[in-house]
């Protein structure tokens, strides 16, 4: 009859035909083991694998209750097992079963534990069969020994050796006509065949004993009781040889128990050794799975670097020539510009040389025409001449004071034409560095402690006037100027106003 099929397959499919290795069909996980970890991860049982993510809740409990079940089964055949052990082991203990090797070779044989317990079903039956047979032959040596008690002593003990060996070497074939074979194996008939003989010559010995008991009994002398067992006395050779006897079925008992646990052991050894072959082999096809996912993830790792590269490389490429483009048509723009600017800088110096000339020719006409209390000519970097009038004015006489304030502002005239005459330092303002006038300079303290602060301020003006519109020469020069609001006058206010010095002159001749 073939296997029942695991109902953990449902749900799993071994990897590369090895039962030893399933795949879940839940979470896809790979488990080593066996069908029975698979199943203990999918019920969600705790131990050496963990718990299945994606097991639908009716399959786990379906799954928990068949490994509960499988586990209570088990317990009750172990405690089955148990208890015909016991059983074999306290009759063997008792005079039953001398098996052969032969007999434990083909008991080793029992993989499982039903096949094992079916042995021992087995072995029962013939133990109970040979205790019967053994029954009923001594109550057959009881009525002949109560038909001999009429005969001598030495007719019961004095038996010869060869009725013995005839009782020990009873005819095979006459026992297997005893023994019905039906549903029994060669081996098992074999067995039973044993057993009759150890057991007719065990009873064989016991009646002896007991005939030399009971002829004793009977020849007793006077004064002895009946029944005193004087065997030992009268026969200490067969009493000796029974003994010997008895002991040696012992030790032979012992021994075939020693070979059968070696045999146990020797069994359990090979499977051991079978287990760890076929780890090994598990371990061996594992690490080459995992060098060859290895190979092929580095393979796949580096076949997507590449990719990644090629794709980069080809992104670059794209990008530098889109800026190459962008380059060249920049660079056309540029000498556009270039040119255009160059055009521009032209009609900047043409408009400037225009204007300077406008405003020299302004300059010149203003100079005479126009009236200087709103636009006229200012001549930058001159000192003004009041300040110094006043002080020589309070300082010197009458007839003096006018020639002294002349000689006065023509020397520092002279001295703020000197370029050699630097009065200034530089300083930081508003995050950027000016030129401002250093009050520390000698000349000018001097000016402050001779003639005040009027001239001071004087001569100050006309070298921040001189440092602004012409620093390198150091000479007065001429400046359109708008008095009224005190700074530089533009061309429009200069046109505007001999526009209407123009219409003064023209309704004044019309009045005239």
């Amino acid at each position: 009859m073939a296997p029942k099929r695991d109902i953990g397959w449902e749900h799993a499919e071994p990897v590369g035909g090895d039962k030893k290795i399933v795949q879940c069909r839940y979470c896809g996980k790979i488990i080593h083991g066996g069908i029975t970890r698979l199943k203990q991860h999918i019920a969600h049982i705790a131990g050496q694998v963990g718990a299945c993510p994606g097991s639908p809740p009716d399959v786990t409990l379906e799954l928990k209750k068949h490994l509960n079940d499988g586990k209570s089964e088990r317990a009750t055949m172990k405690k089955r097992k148990a208890a015909a052990l016991n059983a074999f082991y306290n009759r063997s203990l008792c005079g039953y079963m001398h098996a052969t090797d032969d007999e434990n070779d083909d008991e080793s044989e029992c993989d499982t534990l039903e096949d094992e317990l079916l042995s021992l079903e087995k072995m029962q039956l013939m133990l109970a069969m040979e205790e019967s047979r053994q029954t009923a032959l001594i109550e057959e040596l009881h009525h002949k020994s109560h038909v001999s008690r009429s005969r001598p002593v030495t007719v019961g003990c004095g038996r010869s050796l060869s009725t013995e060996a005839n009782v020990i070497n009873c005819n095979d074939d006459d026992d297997g006509q005893d023994i019905d074979q039906k549903g029994l194996s060669d081996m098992e008939v074999k067995q039973l065949k044993q057993a009759l003989k150890e057991s007719r010559y065990t009873a064989f010995l016991e009646e002896e004993q007991r005939n030399c008991s009971t002829s004793s009994s009977f020849s007793g002398k006077d004064g002895e009781k009946p029944g005193t067992d004087s065997t030992s006395c009268i026969f200490p050779a067969e009493e000796k040889s029974i003994k010997k006897l008895r002991k040696m079925q012992q030790i032979s008992l012992q021994i075939k128990i020693l070979r059968r646990e070696l045999d146990h052991q020797r069994r359990k050894m090979h499977l051991a050794e079978q287990g760890n072959e076929r780890l090994m082999g598990d371990l061996v096809h594992i690490q080459k799975e995992l060098n060859h996912q290895i190979k092929d993830r580095e393979k796949s790792q580096a076949e997507l670097e590449h990719k990644t590269l090629r794709i980069e490389k080809e992104q670059l490429i794209a990008q530098i020539d889109v800026l190459k483009k962008t380059l060249a048509e920049k660079d056309d723009e540029l000498q556009d510009m270039e040119a255009l600017n160059q055009t521009l800088i032209l009609k900047e110096r043409s408009s400037n040389l225009e204007l300077q000339d406008a405003r020299k020719e302004l300059t010149s006409v203003l100079s005479n025409l126009v009236d200087r209390t709103t636009i006229g000519v200012k001549r930058m970097g001159e000192v003004d001449q009041k300040p110094f009038q006043d002080v020589c004015a309070k300082k010197f006489s009458r007839s003096d004071w006018e020639v002294r304030s002349v000689e006065s502002i023509s020397l520092w005239q002279e001295k703020v034409s000197n370029p050699g005459w630097q009065p200034f330092k530089n300083t930081l303002k508003d995050g950027k560095w000016q030129e401002i006038i250093d009050e520390d300079d000698g000349e000018l303290k001097r000016l402050r402690h001779d003639w005040g602060e009027d001239p001071y301020a004087a001569v100050v003006n006309a070298l921040l006037e001189l440092n602004e519109y012409n620093p390198s020469g150091r000479y007065v020069v001429q400046e359109l100027w708008n008095f009224k609001e005190g700074r530089k006058a533009s061309l429009q206010e200069v046109i505007q106003c001999m526009a209407q010095e123009l219409k003064n002159t023209e309704a004044y001749k019309r009045r005239m």
